[in-house]
This record gives structure tokens, sequence and C-alpha cells, in this order.
């Protein structure tokens, strides 16, 4: 029942009219195009109102919804519209992607879908979605290298930018899947000579993603350049949102554990400062940090020592014994 409702709805957003229910109904042109029965639509399509453009492209968003790749395939070739503006409004390529049906993406492609459209709308929890992305883009974000290789083979535009937080901050296939944490889709961009921006291995590190941070740093990057997000490093940003795995290699590979940022805030500092719920383990990296020599009372540019800025017991407490002071030595 939940399947008919969120197919009824696709479709509904899709067309200017509302569909017949009949058509929804087991043994339905729609439900047949949706459950990838190709020898029921053929019979189906023995009924000239099924050859309608407006019924075929409905039935082809259906055949999507059920990520059907023969089905796509077949229904394009009957004349339904590989480029339809479907939900949100978004393509009809766009959405296969971002919806996770990526058979039928596939299926659209190789039938003649526009390879550099663009455009990308949704509603979430009441928040609207409007991200100017490619196809090319939404297939690095979700790391389906064979879907990047497919859109590159179909001369899908490699240096595109577009973007997803705010129109003045472009981005391109790279960047989206630097921070999305997919390392192969990155790394194939990246030999296809698709630009990356400085700020993006900041949001890697984030993210937590060792690996994207390794293979940017093994690209030139240096590990103790300051971001232009008040001057943060690697560190503290991995620190600060409590990346253990990440601190970890960064350490062994020449952080400077004491560095401080634009406001004298450390590694440490920002690990004890937070008030994270979800930081279980902000103990465990505060004494990762001080065992590879984090200075207990390097205060910043304010006279804050990390003592003063932690909020938890037991972060309080190990700070204790470990010589911290409140006050600036």
């Amino acid at each position: 029942m939940r399947h008919f409702i969120y197919l009824f709805i696709f479709l509904f957003i899709c067309v200017d009219r509302t569909p017949s229910f009949a058509q929804f109904k087991k043994g339905g042109f729609y439900s047949e195009a949706r459950n990838g029965n190709i020898s029921a639509v053929k019979k189906l399509l023995n009924d000239k109102k099924n050859l309608e453009p407006a019924h075929l492209n409905d039935a082809l968003q259906a055949a999507v919804t059920g990520n059907h790749f023969e089905m796509v395939k077949f229904l394009v070739k009957k004349g339904a519209n590989p480029n339809l503006i479907s939900v949100g409004p978004s393509p009809l390529l766009i959405n296969a992607i971002m919806y996770d049906y990526f058979d039928s993406a596939r299926a659209l492609i190789l039938t003649g879908a526009d390879v550099n459209v663009r455009g990308y709308k949704r509603v979430i929890y009441e928040f609207q979605i409007n991200w100017d992305w490619t196809a090319l883009m939404c297939a690095a974000y979700k790391g389906r290298l064979e879907l990047v290789k497919l859109l590159v083979d179909k001369k899908a535009d490699l240096h595109a930018q577009g973007w997803s937080q705010v129109p003045d901050e472009l981005e391109t296939a790279a960047d989206i899947a630097a921070y999305s944490g997919r390392v192969d889709v990155l790394e194939y961009l990246l030999k296809k000579g698709v630009a990356i921006n400085p700020n993006t291995i900041f949001k890697a590190a984030r993210g937590g993603h060792t690996k994207v941070v390794e293979l940017l740093l093994k690209k030139g990057d240096q590990i103790n350049r300051p971001g232009s997000l008040q001057g943060r490093t690697l560190l503290i940003e991995a620190s600060w949102w409590g990346h253990k795995d990440l601190i970890e290699y960064l350490l062994k590979n020449g952080a400077e554990i004491n560095k401080q940022d634009t406001q004298g805030y450390t590694a440490l500092s920002e690990v004890v400062a937070s008030t994270r719920e979800d930081f279980s383990n902000q103990l465990e990296i505060a004494k990762l940090l001080v065992d590879n020599g984090a200075n207990v009372n390097l205060s910043d540019f304010f006279g804050i020592t990390p003592l003063m800025r932690a909020t938890k017991a037991d972060v309080i407490q190990f700070l204790t014994e470990h010589g911290a002071k409140n006050n600036q030595p």
C-alpha cells in the first residue's frame, strides 16, 4: 500500500492531470510498468490510449520508481520522453539518481536523456532543497562510479560547476565526491583533470573522510595549512568533530598538535569545549592528543585555557590530573 501511495504522488506531481486509479491497480498500465512486466505492457499498448505521450510518460515514471532497466528502455523506445520534468520539480534523470534508482538512471542515459541536465529540488521535513547540480554531480554524491563513467562517456561536462548551499560557493563533481567521502569517484575525476576547491579538504575532514584527506595530501595539499574558516587546520577540524581515525592519521603524518587558529584555539581546546551529545569519545580523543604532546595550558588569544573551556566532568578531571590550570600560566 505504501508503494502504491508513493507512486501515485510521484506521478501526480509530475503531470498536469490526475492519472486514473485504474492504471495503478494490479494489471493496470502503470502498475505493470512499475513491476517491469514487459509482456503485460506490450498487451496493454494495444489500447491506443496508452500510446498517447502523456500515458507513456506516466508509465515511464512508474518504471523508473520500480528501477527496471529493460522496462525504461522499452518505454522510451515506444515514445516516452527520457527528459521529463519530475518530482520537485526536477529532471527525471536527476531524480532517478538521487532516489537511488540507479538501474533506471543507466537506462535513461543509454536511451538519450540529456546528460548535462541540472537542478535538484525536493522537500524533506518541510525544508526545501534546491541544488544546482548536474547528473554527474549527483552520481558523484551517491558514489556511483559506474554512473559517473557512463555519464562521462556520453559527454557529460566534467568541469561544470554548481552549488548546494549558497550560489556563490561553486563546486565541481570532484568537490562533491570529496566531501561525501567517495574516494574512488574522486580519484577518477582528479585523473580526468577536474578541479577541486582548496577548501574542500577541510569539508572532508569535518566529515571524517580519512581516505579522502589522505588522497588530497598525497596530491600535494599541506597538512598544516590553515583553512578559510577561522584558519582552522585539518587537525582542529577533525578534533572538533571527534574523528579519531583521522586524528591518528594526521598525527602520524606531521600535523602540528599545538597549532592555533585565528582565535587561538587548538585541537585540544576544541575537543574539550564541545557540548555535543553525540561526542561520546571526547575523553578518549583528549587523551590521544595529550599523549601526543598537546599543551594542556596553551590559552587562546583571550587568555582562556583548555580547562576553562572544558564542559564535561570526566574531561575536567583528566585535564586537572595532567596539570591543567584555570588561568594563563
